[in-house]
């Protein structure tokens, strides 16, 4: 007995497909967030007094817009105005 399926079956459906012709895009940009493990949140505590790292801790308010840049072999992560309040780990980078 033959196993494959009769494809003049009524129950075959049978339609032409058309192959996409249209080139395919590559996003420019990938994001990736990272963990809470790669955060180091203990980074302003290890700094000495008077670091300006304190200050900018003491503005940042919960829904400010930060940015991220890479300083080898750290991500750092800078408030509004430039300053450094955080850093995330090498092992993210």
């Amino acid at each position: 007995m033959d196993a494959r399926a009769d494809t003049n079956a009524e129950a075959v459906l049978r339609r032409s497909a058309t192959p996409a012709t249209d080139a395919v895009v590559v996003p420019t940009k990938t994001f990736q967030l990272p963990s809470l493990k790669a955060v180091d949140l203990s980074f302003a505590g290890r700094q000495r007094h008077g670091d300006p790292v304190h200050t900018a801790v003491q503005k940042v308010q919960t829904g400010d817009p930060v940015a991220l840049e890479y300083h080898a072999p750290y991500w750092i992560v800078l408030d509004q105005k430039g300053g450094n309040f955080s850093q995330v780990t090498s092992a993210q980078s």
